[in-house]
Parts: C-alpha cells; structure tokens; sequence
C-alpha cells in the first residue's frame, strides 16, 4: 500500500521577478532616444552571433504610461525599424508584451534619465541584460 506525498502547491517562480524595478520609476522622463552599448545574455541566438551585432537605436515614446519602443537596427545589410508596444504591468518600471504566444518581459532596472539605463529583457525564461546611453554620452 504506497501512499503519496504531497508537494506543496508552489508557484513557478520567474526568474525576472528577482529584479527590482528603478524606484519612483518616471515613464515620461524615460522616453527619449536611446543607444546600445552592451548586452549580456544566456541566450543561444546572441552566444553564437554576438560578433555580428552592430549599433542599435531605441526610441521610447509615452504611450498613456505604456511604452512604444522603436528600434533601428541594420540586419543583413538592411535598415529595420521595429515596433513594439509594452503595456506597463502593476509596478512602474515594469513593463510586457505578447507576440505570437511568446511574452517579452522589461524591468527597467536603474536608470538617471539622462545619461545610462540598464534593462533586463526575458523571454522563454532567459534572461538577457543590456545597457543603453544617450546621445551626449555615445558620442563623447
């Protein structure tokens, strides 16, 4: 006669909820445009082809405290302009998307609104990491 224990009943815990959001985060400060200037990720695609990344421009517009973010990024010798909306989830700084089942998850993580912003993404549970500068501090 085997019985059996029982689990307790435990939430998956997503790995991007250990990240804490900027406090008093302020969207309308965040909009702007933003240059990449590193990333660091677990993510296979970018682990095998990081050597072939180039400049990346993000363009963050205030959409009713969701978030539009535009990136410009050049592709197999083509200019892409790509669209993306972000609905602002209960924390501010916290923000997620839904595209054909997968869910993009952004904490913005620190940032001064003028000169640096550090993001971590995650989708399928990785998580990648990326820091971002404005105009006058990419170009010095």
């Amino acid at each position: 006669r085997g019985t059996r224990s029982q689990r307790p009943n435990r939430r998956i815990d997503n790995p991007i909820d250990r990240i804490q959001a900027q406090n008093n985060f302020n969207v309308q400060q965040f909009t702007g445009v933003w240059y990449l200037i590193s990333v660091g990720s677990m993510c296979g695609y970018l682990k095998l082809n990081n050597h072939r990344l180039e400049a990346v421009t993000v363009k963050v517009t205030n959409q009713d405290q969701d978030i539009r973010i535009n990136t410009l990024r050049k592709l197999d010798g083509l200019c892409w302009d790509i669209k993306q909306d972000y609905k602002m989830d209960a924390t501010p700084g916290r923000f997620s998307r839904k595209n054909r089942g997968v869910k993009t998850d952004i904490v913005i993580a620190e940032t001064d609104y003028t000169n640096y912003a550090i993001l971590f993404l995650q989708q399928r549970r990785k998580i990648t990491v990326k820091l971002y500068g404005e105009y006058s501090v990419v170009q010095t």
